[in-house]
């Protein structure tokens, strides 16, 4: 773990060619996505179908539009963030006594806060990607 934190930081404190212009890219596109749900299905009947309560006990456009301001009134600075680190994307060698880790798929680097990398991070850990009943979230407070 301390091996994949030091090595994600180094990630941070490169400095790419890339435009720093696409921060909150991902929040754009989780509103995008969360508007086009609701417009084409009927998103809560969904999560009855399919039996996931947690779901059904959170509104999505509420969460979202708490994160968002969140996000906005946060003055995070802007490093170059993964965006993707699953434990798919992080491979780890081993040489001899040594041991290496090496963070693999980087097609979604951009510039934005080092948290998302650590809540995709931490959010994702050993945890199967479909299972929606079984992340734990802490309470608002």
């Amino acid at each position: 773990m301390r091996e994949i934190a030091h090595t994600l930081a180094r990630i941070h404190q490169l400095k790419a060619p890339i435009r720093k212009s696409t921060a909150n890219w991902q929040l754009r596109q989780i509103g995008d996505m969360l508007s086009h749900a609701y417009a084409n299905q009927p998103v809560e009947q969904r999560f009855v179908d399919l039996h996931l309560p947690m779901l059904q006990r959170y509104s999505l456009k509420a969460e979202y539009a708490r994160l968002k301001k969140c996000i906005e009134e946060f003055n995070y600075p802007l490093v170059l963030c993964h965006n993707d680190l699953t434990g798919t994307n992080i491979l780890i060698t081993e040489q001899g006594n040594s041991k290496r880790v090496l963070i693999v798929d980087l097609e979604f680097c951009s510039y934005g806060s080092r948290a998302w990398d650590f809540i995709v991070f931490h959010a994702s850990w050993g945890l199967d990607s479909r299972d929606y009943d079984n992340f734990n979230l802490p309470p608002d407070e």
